[in-house]
């Protein structure tokens, strides 16, 4: 069951330092992920280059996957708006919740995911903070 390490309330709680990225792994882009999921203020533009706000269910990828599939304009990353399912058991029970990938977390590790509020209330009653082992998959 994932643990919660930090509550904050409605402040973000997204990573603050950039990750430095290990060798890019193709596997990297399909099937199941195990990292920690926290929550960022998602207003402004995107990774992908949409514009969004935080009644805006997405997810936000490492900047690892970002950099490695566009190294040069992360608008032309091939899982721009393609989707995940997040596997949440936060209280026991598993919610699957699919998002769509429109950001990128430059604290993230390849297999974290950043979510906005919108998406985090479809995954989680709890207040925003930071959940380590949640798995998640490519939709």
């Amino acid at each position: 069951m994932p643990t919660a390490v930090q509550a904050t309330g409605a402040a973000a709680v997204s990573p603050t330092a950039v990750y430095s990225c290990p060798a890019f792994q193709q596997s990297s882009l399909t099937g199941s992920h195990v990292g920690q999921m926290t929550y960022f203020d998602a207003t402004g533009t995107g990774g992908c280059g949409n514009a969004q706000t935080e009644q805006t269910p997405l997810v936000a990828v490492s900047h690892c996957l970002f950099d490695a599939v566009a190294p040069n304009n992360p608008n032309s990353a091939s899982f721009c708006n393609k989707s995940i399912t997040i596997n949440f058991n936060g209280d026991g029970s598993v919610k699957p919740v699919t998002v769509p990938v429109m950001d990128k977390c430059m604290g993230c590790s390849p297999n974290d995911i950043d979510l906005s509020l919108a998406a985090w209330n479809s995954v989680s009653s709890a207040a925003p903070s930071r959940f380590l082992d949640v798995s998640w998959e490519w939709a």
